[in-house]
Parts: structure tokens; sequence; C-alpha cells
């Protein structure tokens, strides 16, 4: 037999225990507890077990916690203030033997918990009685069901949230159909309302989605959910390293080097792809155990970086945006390997080289001033791992390195040799 949910019905006299029972289990799964004990046990069962109940109905009479004490208003109160506080969403009727139904301290705690509805034993009525517990167990299921969608993004699970940025907000996600933890980056709705964005989105993060590379975060789908755009990718234990760097400052120029020719060689692989991400910066790099980095957001800083969207301000910190980004002109993939030269900068010195009060001095800052010298800021870095800085920042894309490989050997010769 289908039943229509399951009711938890605490009433310590037996007469009404049997005539709530009877009114109730034709539709209803019915479950009995005499006492706070009891029902808080049956709950915490209920709940251990992964299952569900629909309501609670509560006799506001029950006996107290010694075997001396009477029938107390206090008793089902217990009872009534634990489920609000341990299960908010759990529709409560109360029931009471009290002469009078409109007691001031059974009133007050009516309002107090938002309790659904309160009856009295002396106007009881099944009809009416079964018509209230209809309506409360589906307006909670109902509350349940909405509570599940706001949950659940697409087939996705979600877990808890990660973070936010000025594209949307990511979120530790399941996908049950193969007990995968994944990541989802849901788009903000002012993005998704916009259909030439979406197709775009869908476009770009499906060519990036080919992407497979140790070093390159992995996306397994681009989809929709009504007007809610998301992507679906690879999910990391990790920290930044924007994050890295804000704890601790400037990194040593032997790790600095690690993480930039891994970075070097999940670029070269995307550029072959012909496929540029251009917006490289330390929040879009995730360091993992093992020292392990990988590189993420490819496809989305492509559409995220047009014109019409850097007006919108969307694009986020100018700090690591090239020269030809920021004048608005096409940018290939020497762009990326500009902003590379910057993060690498923030490595060994722990800030960004251009910085200013407001986004339009930053910009021209980085379009007319020279690159400052990283020595001057922080005189551990030697004048080879500068050297690189400075070449893979120029302003003019010719003059910079021509690959990401080529910036990745010069990285390395500099490892091999101890110059760092």
């Amino acid at each position: 037999m289908k039943y229509k949910g399951k009711i938890l019905v605490v009433e310590d006299e037996l007469y009404w225990q049997d005539i709530i029972r009877e009114t109730l289990e034709a539709e209803y799964q019915v479950l009995v507890a005499a006492t706070y004990d009891e029902a808080r046990g049956i709950l915490e069962k209920v709940e251990n077990q992964q299952e569900h109940i629909d309501l609670v109905t509560v006799d506001m009479g029950l006996p107290g916690q010694l075997q001396s004490e009477g029938a107390s208003v206090e008793a089902g109160q217990r009872i009534v203030d634990y489920l609000r506080r341990s299960h908010p969403r759990l529709p409560c009727i109360v029931v009471t033997g009290l002469d009078d139904i409109s007691n001031t301290q059974v009133r007050n705690l009516f309002k107090r918990y938002n309790v659904f509805d309160f009856i009295a034993k002396r106007q009881f009525d099944l009809k009416e009685f079964l018509d209230t517990v209809n309506r409360a167990t589906e307006q909670g299921q109902a509350q349940d069901e909405d509570q599940d969608r706001k949950r659940r993004i697409g087939r996705y699970e979600i877990i808890k949230e990660l973070g936010q940025g000025a594209m949307g907000i990511v979120y530790q996600a399941l996908d049950p159909n193969i007990q995968r933890a994944v990541a989802l980056k849901v788009l903000r709705p002012g993005l998704s309302s916009d259909q030439e964005f979406r197709q775009r989105f869908q476009r770009e993060a499906r060519s990036a989605g080919k992407l497979a590379h140790p070093g390159i975060v992995t996306i397994f789908d681009a989809s929709e959910q009504g007007d809610t755009s998301f992507l679906v990718m690879e999910y990391l234990k990790g920290q930044t390293l924007a994050q890295l760097i804000a704890a601790g400052g400037a990194l040593s120029p032997a790790v600095a080097c690690d993480i930039a020719v891994q970075i070097c060689d999940a670029l070269d692989y995307a550029h072959a792809a012909q496929i540029v991400h251009r917006d490289i910066k330390p929040s879009n790099i995730i360091l993992l155990p093992g020292d392990l980095v990988k590189l993420t957001d490819f496809g989305i800083a492509r559409i995220m970086s047009e014109p019409r969207m850097t007006r919108t301000g969307i694009i986020g910190t100018l700090d690591y945006m090239s020269p030809e980004q920021a004048r608005g002109e096409d940018a290939d993939h020497r762009t990326d390997i500009y902003s590379l030269g910057i993060v690498l900068f923030e490595m060994v010195t722990g800030r960004p080289p251009f910085q200013a009060d407001s986004p339009s001095a930053t910009l021209l800052k980085l379009i007319s001033e020279p690159m400052p010298s990283p020595r001057a800021l922080t005189p551990a870095v030697s004048a080879e791992i500068e050297t690189v800085i400075f070449r893979a920042t120029d302003k003019d894309p010719a003059r910079r390195y021509q690959t990401a490989a080529e910036m990745r050997h010069a990285l390395q010769a500099l490892q091999a040799t101890g110059e760092r």
C-alpha cells in the first residue's frame, strides 16, 4: 500500500492513541510515542536511517519527566521546542485536553513556534482532524520539494557553497548517477538571461571541455536548468594561489618557478588546441597536495573578456590584463604569457606590479608605465628570473615569449642551474 506520508503521534493516553491512529492509518504510516524521550528517539532513528517524517501531532498534556510529576504543558512544550530547533520545517499539530483552549500559555506557544494548528480534544472531530492533517502534510511536502529544488541544480545535489565571484557561485555537489563529487559553477542571473551569452557560454565551455591535461581542471558538462546556466567541473581539494599569497606573502623563487613551469605546460597544451584562457590570475590557479598545480576557468574567461562584457565590469580585476586586452584589441595566446608573467611577479614579490586607487588609474599604468623591478621589491629575486618576467610582460606581444613552451624552457633552464 502506498501511504501519503509518515506521521509521528506523541500521545500518552491509550484511548487517544487508538483514536488518532485509526483516523490516520488508512492513508498514513503511523508511529506512536508516549513520552518526550520516545518521541525524540523515533525522530533520531528515522533520521539516521535517512527516512522522512511528514508530520508530528503533540499532546500538550504529556506526563512530566519524573514519575511523580503529573501532566503539564511544559512536557509537551519541550517536544515542540525540540522540533523547532532540530526539525524546523517539520509540520506540527498541537492536541490538548485542557478545558480552555484559549489558555494563554498554549496560545503563546502556538505563536512562538509557528505550530500548524491547535486542536482541543473536547471538540475533536475525526473529519476535521484528518482534513487538518492532510493540509499540514501537503504544505510540508510542498516546502520540502521547494527546498529539494534549491538543493539541486539539474541532477546534481548541492552539498555546500565554495565561493562567489563576478561570474556567479561555485558549489561542491554530487553527481548521483555515478556518485562523483563535482564542482558546479552557476552563472549569475544577469548573464544567464542574455541569450547570446548563453549560446556562447555553451559553445566555448564545450570546446574547453575537450581539453584533457593533468594541469587543467576538467569540464564534464555545460548545461542549463530553466534560465540558469552552469558548468560541471572536476572537484579539487586544494587552495588557490591567491589564498596562498594572501596568507603568507611572497613565495620562494624556487616554488614560484615550479608553479609557473606547470602553468606553462598547461597553457602550451591549450594553445595547441587553439584555446586561449584570457584570464590567468592567482585565483584561477589551484594548488593541490604533492605540489601539483591546475588551471581553471578555460573557455569561460574567453567570453567574459569580450569588449561587451568588459564594459559592464564583469571581467573582474585588471591587475593581470595584458595591454592589448586593456585597449580592447584582439588578443591571441600571447596575452596568456603576459598574464602569467604578472602572476610570476606577484609570486616572488607578494603583490601585483601595477597598483592604483581606481580601475581607470590601474588601466593607465599597465598600458603606459614600464614594468617595475621585482628585485627592487624583493632582493632575493635573481637577475635571471627578473629577465624572464620582463620578457613575458613586454608591452609588445612580438617581443614576449612567443609560446608558453618557450617561457617554460627559460624557467627550466633557471631550475637546472639553480639561478632562481
